[in-house]
């Protein structure tokens, strides 16, 4: 009797929330305070999109004026993860469709 095995959802689940982790992390570390440069024209042009991060994090410290780091964090996560999740579901949409033609 060895380790009982993940079923492949469980493990293509998995492999999703390691993808949405690692473009938390990167979308956190754009989220830094860059003044000038290509930087700081990429921050701009994704505020938007770190809106409800930074609603998140605010929640989570209960204050509106310094949101919590970790809530901004956490909110980036749960956005990746849908992110990721809708775009997989998508390319396996498009790739049954393509072995069926």
């Amino acid at each position: 009797m060895g380790a009982p095995q993940l079923s492949s959802r469980v493990k293509h689940q998995i492999v999703l929330l390691v993808i949405a982790v690692a473009l938390s992390a990167m979308l956190y570390w754009l989220a830094l305070d860059f003044r000038e440069g290509l930087l700081g024209t990429i921050q701009d042009a994704l505020s938007l999109l770190f809106a409800p991060a930074y609603i998140i994090g605010a929640l989570i410290s209960g204050n509106v004026h310094s949101p919590s780091g970790f809530g901004f964090f956490l909110g980036l996560m749960v956005q990746s993860y849908l992110v990721v999740l809708v775009v997989s579901y998508l390319i396996r949409r498009l790739g049954r469709r393509r072995v069926k033609a």
